[in-house]
């Protein structure tokens, strides 16, 4: 399973609630969890998986803490996978894609 969400506001710390914290965890970790929870015992069962997620370098970035946090929390997850289901050939893996700028015409 390849999970590919992401995204996010620019707020800053101060200008951030709880509840936009919320809403980005929601979107950027809540939904690779649910899909991974919902895959693992199919993967178990088959005594063999592979998970996939796109992560994010842009942890320390002004404006992106809670979109920085909630990828941050999404590597832990993967490295919590694999320390609980390596015994059951299941791999989780990250992808960290870099920024760059990209010039339209």
């Amino acid at each position: 399973m390849v999970s590919t969400v992401g995204g996010g506001e620019y707020k800053s710390i101060l200008e951030s609630t709880p509840d936009f914290w919320k809403k980005e965890f929601k979107l950027n970790f809540e939904s690779v969890f649910n899909c991974f929870h919902a895959v693992l015992p199919s993967m178990v069962k088959q005594n063999h998986g592979r998970l996939l997620c796109f992560l994010s370098t842009t942890g320390g970035l002004p404006g992106l803490s809670a979109y920085g946090a909630s990828k941050a929390a999404c590597k832990s997850l993967l490295e919590s996978i694999t320390a609980e289901h390596a015994k059951d050939h299941i791999t989780a893996n990250g992808i960290f894609p870099a920024l760059f700028p990209l010039h339209f015409l």
